[in-house]
């Protein structure tokens, strides 16, 4: 009988013990590894613009000015540090309605780092920034210098950053680029679904970033979030193909060369203006359009012309700028003669005023002129 106790005793601690083992010390299940996007699946005319923090950050308002005055919702990524130390900028970029990510605490090189390192910096940066904004940076990270490991991965994606966002097209921005340099390397990379890597403190960043778009969005591109391009809604989008009064280049000489293949007699008048809009209104009510916002995808179809193609002489390269040549470009190129003291009157489009200027500052350089103004009269200028 005492063996049989024994035995059941025995029985009862070895039960005990294996209960013990499952409940205590089973490893805790991990969640997926975080997944790396540097590209949106899509298909359609979309880019997303992104921009790491870059100090000053305190000087935030031109770069939301010009996304204001586009209708583009951007996807920032910021340090816990600079949130911290610029908590208004923070407010302003989601108080318009932008996307904001985790782009660690210190701006380190999580793969320096121990696992608990990693989610200890991940999870700074988020409770600095929803304090500011009342809403978590989950479930998108982008890592410090665009260095991960399978370490990172896992570390961030058991700390609920389920995306790790890179880039398609990187601007160089933070190696000293001119304007001119910016534009090129993303215009000349572009692809639809393409993620546009710029950052916030770099002044040549800000001077490229209204030619880039105007650009883009005379090729017929759109532009969305991060969450947007990937698929996961949030931002909303302007389209590509949405001309609005006020105006300018080769988009709105394709428009008005259209309405012209329509039989419409307008006096084109350089830019998105009065005349231009009557003729787009009359055309609208023909076919029986609301206008859509005002010259939309339903009156670009109508009118047989697809917003994506641009017309030969198109003058939207800011390094090859020619006689004639209207918009942001232009002006861009106005403003930075300007800086260089030359005191011209701005005569609204790349006229004889602004051309003599031009030629003046390239003799002044030594520059033979470069069509007329191509990529070595750009560089100088900025």
């Amino acid at each position: 009988m005492k063996n049989r106790f024994r035995s059941i005793r025995v029985l009862m601690t070895i039960s005990m013990v294996l209960m013990f083992v499952a409940v205590f010390l089973t490893p805790e299940v991990s969640a997926s590894s975080s997944a790396v996007y540097s590209k949106g699946s899509t298909s359609s005319k979309m880019v997303a613009f992104t921009f790491d923090d870059g100090d000053p950050l305190s000087d935030i308002a031109p770069v939301l000015s010009i996304l204001k005055a586009n209708g583009i919702k951007a996807t920032f990524f910021f340090t816990g540090e600079m949130a911290a130390k610029y908590p208004d900028s923070i407010r302003a970029i989601y108080n318009a309605g932008h996307e904001v990510g985790n782009h660690s605490y210190y701006h380190t090189d999580f793969t320096t780092l121990s696992y608990s390192g990693i989610q200890s910096e991940l999870s700074r940066t988020d409770n600095v920034i929803s304090g500011i904004t009342g809403e978590t940076t989950k479930p998108m990270f982008r890592p410090a210098y665009g260095s991960y490991n399978s370490t990172v991965l896992q570390a961030a994606g058991d700390a609920g950053y389920a995306k790790t966002i890179m880039w398609t097209i990187d601007s160089q921005d933070y190696n000293g680029l001119s304007a001119g340099q910016i534009y090129t390397r993303v215009i000349n990379n572009v692809t639809p679904g393409a993620i546009i890597l710029m950052h916030t403190g770099d002044n040549n960043s800000v001077y490229a970033l209204q030619d880039i778009i105007s650009t883009l969005r005379s090729w017929g591109y759109g532009f969305t979030t991060v969450s947007g391009i990937l698929g996961g809604g949030s931002g909303g989008t302007a389209s590509g193909s949405t001309l609005r009064l006020g105006s300018t280049g080769t988009g709105v000489m394709q428009l008005q060369q259209a309405l012209a293949n329509k039989g419409y007699s307008l006096a084109v008048d350089g830019s998105f203006g009065p005349i231009t809009q009557n003729a787009v209104i009359s055309f609208q009510r023909s076919v029986g359009i609301t206008a859509d916002g005002i010259v939309g995808p339903v009156t670009w179809s109508k009118l047989g012309t697809s917003s994506g193609t641009i017309s030969s002489g198109s003058t939207a390269y800011p390094g090859l700028l020619k006689i004639g040549s209207s918009g942001t470009s232009v002006r861009t190129l106005q403003q930075a003669l300007a800086n260089k003291g030359y005191s011209l009157s701005i005569d609204g489009v790349f006229g004889p005023i602004t051309q003599n200027t031009v030629m003046s500052f390239q003799r002044s350089q030594g520059i033979t002129v470069d069509g007329i103004v191509g990529p070595v009269t750009w560089g100088k200028l900025f």
